[in-house]
């Protein structure tokens, strides 16, 4: 889906954090402000045999720091259903629900996680 693709601009615009494991990408992260203030979480997939080492929620950290070098104070999240219980993990409490873009039958959660005040903004070394 075009809408899903990791372009090389998107890439140069240093949003896309990727996760590997013994040089092999195991997931990828991207994230874009939205509107004033409020990133949106674009995708986070981790490759279902690396789950549940703590990859995804790595993911999300880069993904959160990555917001505050958009000086954003929350992250907007269009969820996958069975997503939806790791990102009220991540501490994202639900906001409503919508259909996805690409099958209007599919009806995905839309969260909001609030970015805790106590959090530092992204330096500009380790914003890229």
């Amino acid at each position: 889906m075009p809408a899903l693709t990791i372009t090389v601009p998107l890439i140069n615009s240093g949003h896309v954090r990727v996760a590997e494991d013994s040089g092999d990408a195991v997931g990828v992260v991207w994230a874009l402000p939205a509107l004033q203030g409020i990133a949106l979480l674009h995708g986070l997939y981790v490759d279902p045999p690396c789950w549940k080492r703590g990859i995804g929620r790595a993911l999300f950290e880069a993904a959160v720091t990555s917001t505050l070098g958009m000086k954003a104070g929350a992250l907007m999240i269009n969820a996958e259903p069975s997503a939806e219980g790791f990102y009220t993990r991540m501490g994202a409490i639900r906001i409503g629900e919508g259909p996805f873009y690409f099958s209007p039958e599919t009806i995905l959660p839309q969260l909001l996680y609030i970015i805790p005040r106590d959090r530092e903004p992204a330096s500009p070394a380790t914003d890229h």
